[in-house]
């Protein structure tokens, strides 16, 4: 078992085992997922659709073109056909990605 501390405040931590991974968020029950039954891991931005619809409605009586306003990292996969999301805000996402890709080659070794 590795663990990789992702964020301290709020605490974020995944754990690699042999057949799994384990994601602990701060204040919510730790999930385990077996790599078997993941789709590929990826962070994307989540979109603040308040702020972008402002922007276009701002933008449109101004006569120029709005903005689609992304914030947050967020960690994304689907596990047993259900979508799953995790934020990254105040994790280290260089070292997210690092372990992301490291997730996704078990699972295409696994699949």
């Amino acid at each position: 078992m590795e663990q990789i501390i992702l964020g301290t405040k709020p605490s974020f931590l995944i754990e690699l085992h042999n057949d799994s991974f384990e994601i602990h968020e701060n204040g919510n029950e730790n999930q385990i997922f077996e790599y078997a039954f993941v789709d590929s891991l990826r962070v994307s931005k989540r979109i603040n659709w308040l702020v972008t619809v402002l922007s276009f409605i701002t933008e449109f009586l101004l006569n120029s073109s709005g903005n689609v306003y992304k914030e947050r990292d967020v960690l994304r996969f689907n596990y047993q056909g259900k979508p799953q999301k995790y934020s990254l805000k105040d994790c280290d996402i260089k070292l997210a990605l690092q372990t992301i890709n490291r997730i996704n080659d078990i699972i295409r070794t696994v699949k």
